[in-house]
Formats: structure tokens, sequence, C-alpha cells
């Protein structure tokens, strides 16, 4: 199954100074076709272990919350060789550090870092498709359904088709 994607015509100079000619070319921007739930991940879950989907189900909401809990003691959370969640503070600034404290935080910040093999493996064997719909490609069920089997995506290694 490719990525999709849509053609974006996009300023490539923004901060271009009077005078100068603003330029733009045209980039592929990836469009989801679908979300996937967690109910779709547990069923994939179930299909290649030895979980039935509502146990699958619930050990990824488990992990949800699981990560929730460590991240609120201020840990940083490792999943392995797949990817490590922090937070990051928005905050106003203080004129003394004396004056610095919790009431300057606006908002905690959750962030997803992917691991460099996850990255590597996600940019292997994937394949592009202009479009917006499974129709497209002639599909008309979800990934999910049709590939029982699991397994990765087919491709050309990164080459974009039309």
């Amino acid at each position: 199954m490719p990525i999709f994607y849509n053609k974006v015509r996009k300023v490539v100079n923004p901060n271009a100074r009077a005078g100068q000619e603003i330029e733009y070319k045209w980039f592929p921007v990836a469009k989801a076709i679908r979300k996937a739930t967690q109910k779709d991940i547990a069923k994939y879950i179930s299909r290649e272990t030895t979980l039935n989907p509502k146990e699958a189900e619930m050990a990824i909401a488990m992990l949800a919350e699981a990560t929730d809990f460590y991240l609120k003691q201020g840990y940083t959370v490792s999943l392995g060789d797949w990817a490590s969640f922090n937070v990051t503070l928005t905050a106003k600034g203080s004129a003394s550090e004396k004056d610095c404290g919790p009431e300057d935080v606006t908002r905690v910040v959750p962030h997803c870092r992917f691991s460099k093999s996850f990255v590597s493996e996600l940019q292997n064997d994937v394949t592009y498709q202009i479009g917006t719909s499974l129709e497209s490609v002639g599909k008309s069920s979800s990934y999910s359904e049709e590939n029982e089997g699991g397994g990765s995506g087919s491709g050309s290694g990164g080459e974009i088709t039309e």
C-alpha cells in the first residue's frame, strides 16, 4: 500500500527582502487516507501474536496509561528500539530566578522521538501514490482487513510515482 501525497506549491524564501523575487516550488506532501484506530492496531497485533483483539486493545490502553504515569513522575519513557517519550514545558519568563516557579508553566508538551532504526526502516520499501483515497488505486476496504498476514509493504525504496 503506498503513502498518498498531494502536490503543493510553497514559497521557498518566505523571508525575502523587499525587491527580491519570491520563489515558489512544488513539493509532494503526505496525505493520510484513513486513521488506524486502537481497535485496528489491536486486530493487527492479535494476528501476529497469541493475544486476542481485546487483550491487545487492553495492552495498548495500559501502555498509554503507564506512559502517562511515568511522564508525570518526571521520567523519560523508553520503548526499546522503537521510541521514547518525554515532556517539555512552555512557560512565561520571570525577571529573577527567585520569582521563577511552577506558576510560570503555561503548558506541558509531550514529545515522542522515534529511534533511528525505526525511522530508517520506515524509509525502506515505501512507494508513493498521488491522490487522496484508496479508490485511486482500486481499493475499497481498509488495509488492516486486506492484509490478514501482516508484514511490510512492497515498494521501490522511495520512488515517487504518478
